[in-house]
């Protein structure tokens, strides 16, 4: 638009006088010099067409630059809040697991001690039965036989004798079969019990016993060990003269006397004294066995000290409750329709002094006593 404008504003008329009329005429210019001169002038427009077309597309990108610039720092800072956040909530996560891994190991390290206690009572009170129920002539043989010794010749016969029985049962003879034959045996060659335990280690286990061997074969040792129950030390007498006998399986010792005590064949205290009050110097193998056994008896000295702890914490536990028990007067416990009431008010009773007695108030505040019954998870019994 611009450029026809220019182009109309050149356009170049020349007046010539007519001299038939004596009037003028218009002509336009067709001379060299005014067509240049358009030329000129419509390069100039072009131009700075051009030159406004260029500065309107730069200042249109740099905009456009800009506005991308400022989104992709929004967009920075979003992902940073979000990457900020997704962290947060992972280590919360991993924080929560981590304490749940806690208290699930926790529990499951209280399980297994109670019932490592239930089993050991349940074990007892068989073995009461058992020897109650045992005829009395084996007792009375079992102390006139002491003449075979672990490495005597004779007692290696027995042990082939016994293989062969194994064998002829294709490897897994019966609790009663086998204990048959071993008693068969003894009775025979005349050897005692500790000896007997350690024949039943070397027909069962062979030359190379370790830990998973015996506790493979630990029900038919748990048969000639209860029959009649054999002490602590008898059993870590066998295992040590087994050690003796066969050298190559010290690498394994230690953990052969974990199996003993995870079996309830000898408990920790009676461990820890044979080898710690050296009860079994100038026995078969002791030194040896003791040396060996340190890794175990360390281990074995902190969980006994952690089970007194237990038993310290129930003592006290019950020190506490028949202490708020006798606290709570008779008009509060008729109040209480359930069979454990002194359980309910325990959490009312945490401002008391119970070792104080002669200083404190024994009526506890009824509202708040009847506030925390309303609460008290032991309403059903």
């Amino acid at each position: 638009m611009r450029e026809g404008a220019h182009l109309a504003a050149v356009s170049v008329h020349v007046i010539k006088d007519d001299d038939d009329s004596g009037s003028a005429k218009a002509l336009p210019l067709q001379s060299k010099a005014a067509k240049v001169f358009l030329l000129v002038e419509r390069q100039r427009v072009l131009t700075e067409h051009q030159q406004e077309k260029k500065e309107k597309k730069e200042k249109k990108e740099k905009k456009e630059k800009k506005d991308c610039e400022k989104k992709k720092k929004d967009a920075d800072d979003s992902d940073e809040d979000d990457e900020k956040e997704k962290k947060e909530k992972k280590e919360k996560k991993e924080k929560k697991e981590k304490k749940e891994k806690k208290e699930k190991d926790k529990d499951k390290e209280k399980k297994e001690k109670k019932d490592k206690k239930e089993k050991k009572e349940k074990k007892d009170k068989k073995e009461k039965k058992d020897k109650e129920e045992a005829p009395e002539d084996d007792e009375d043989s079992d102390k006139d036989v002491q003449n075979l010794t672990h490495d005597d010749e004779q007692t290696k016969s027995v042990i082939v004798v016994l293989k062969e029985f194994v064998d002829s049962k294709g490897g897994k003879p019966s609790k009663a079969d086998f204990f048959e034959e071993l008693r068969m045996q003894q009775l025979a060659k005349v050897f005692d019990n500790k000896v007997r335990l350690f024949i039943a280690f070397e027909v069962l286990c062979g030359s190379s016993m370790d830990a998973k061997a015996l506790s493979g074969a630990s029900e038919l040792i748990d048969k000639v060990i209860s029959s009649p129950k054999l002490p602590a030390r008898d059993v870590v007498w066998a295992l040590d003269a087994y050690l003796q006998a066969n050298p190559g399986v010290s690498k394994g010792f230690a953990m052969m006397l974990k199996v003993a005590y995870d079996e309830d064949w000898a408990e920790e205290k009676e461990i820890l004294s044979y080898y710690q009050e050296d009860e079994g110097v100038g026995e078969p193998g002791f030194d040896e066995a003791k040396k060996l056994a340190a890794p175990f008896l360390t281990w074995l000295e902190k969980v006994d000290s952690e089970e007194d702890d237990d038993d310290d914490d129930d003592e006290e536990c019950d020190r506490k409750v028949a202490a708020r028990k006798r606290l709570i007067p008779e008009e509060v416990l008729g109040a209480i329709p359930f069979s454990r009431p002194f359980f309910a008010a325990t959490d009312a009773l945490e401002q008391w002094d119970v070792n104080a007695e002669t200083k404190m108030d024994r009526q506890p505040c009824l509202p708040a006593f009847q506030s925390e019954r309303s609460r008290c998870p032991r309403q059903s019994y």
